[in-house]
């Protein structure tokens, strides 16, 4: 029995630990997207399927109690511009 309530009280305090303020901090989600150049169209119906997600995972409480924010650049169907994206912070 003594286990079993400093388990339940080490669970408890891993809970409270876990939930330190931080819950309303987004998970961000960052990638580049051709939104202009000759792959747009391609780009911007990719981009609205993930603004999609993000949509439906917030409206369900989010991710780890998180809501999911998309952060996208235009690459311009560039390849040449695509690890400067994804070097940025």
């Amino acid at each position: 029995m003594r286990n079993l309530s400093r388990a339940l009280l080490a669970a408890a305090l891993c809970v409270c630990a876990a939930n330190d303020g931080h819950g309303e901090e987004p998970i961000r989600f960052g990638f580049s997207m051709e939104l202009t150049g000759p792959f747009a169209v391609v780009g911007k119906t990719g981009l609205l399927a993930f603004k999609i997600w993000e949509e439906d995972v917030n409206a369900e409480g989010g991710l780890l109690g998180r809501p999911a924010q998309l952060v996208y650049y235009d690459d311009q169907s560039n390849p040449t511009n695509v690890p400067g994206i994804y070097t940025r912070r």
